[in-house]
C-alpha cells in the first residue's frame, strides 16, 4: 500500500467526520457536547491493516462494529458521551475476516487483504 492510499482513505474518514459534525460541537440524543471523536490509527502491517481508536473506561458491551456497504462504522459511549467513526474500506478488505479486540482502553480492529488472484500462464492448443 503506498503513502497516497493511505491518505486517500484518511481524507475519506475526514469528510465523513466533516459529515456526520464531529467538528462543529454535535448533540448526540441530549448528551454534552462532542468536539471530536476518538483518536484513530490506521498502520499497514504486511497483509492486513490495523486500525486503533482509543476508547478508555469502555466496555465491550458499549461498542458497536458493523460493515455495510463499503463502511466500517464503530459506535458506544466513552465517558458517557456518545461517539461514531466510520471508515471507507477499499475494495480490497477481506470484510468477511475483520476482527475486532479491546485491549487496554485500546479498540484495535485488523482489516485484512484479500489474496490477489494469481496470474497464470495460458498454453495455447
Amino acid at each position: 500500500m503506498t503513502a497516497l492510499t493511505i491518505r486517500n482513505m484518511e481524507r475519506a474518514a475526514e469528510a465523513m467526520e466533516r459529515a456526520m459534525g464531529w467538528d462543529a460541537h454535535a448533540r448526540t440524543g441530549g448528551s454534552a457536547p462532542i468536539a471530536h471523536g476518538p483518536a484513530m490509527d490506521i498502520v499497514e502491517k504486511g497483509e492486513m491493516y490495523e486500525v486503533r481508536l482509543d476508547l478508555p473506561g469502555t466496555a465491550r458491551e458499549d461498542i458497536n462494529l458493523e460493515s455495510s456497504s463499503g463502511v466500517l462504522s464503530v459506535s458506544g459511549k466513552v465517558r458517557d458521551r456518545e461517539f461514531r467513526r466510520s471508515i471507507a474500506l477499499p475494495s480490497w478488505a477481506a470484510i468477511d475476516k475483520i476482527e475486532a479486540r479491546l485491549l487496554d482502553g485500546v479498540l484495535v480492529i485488523t482489516v485484512p487483504k484479500r489474496e490477489e488472484e494469481k496470474s497464470r500462464v495460458i498454453t495455447v492448443q
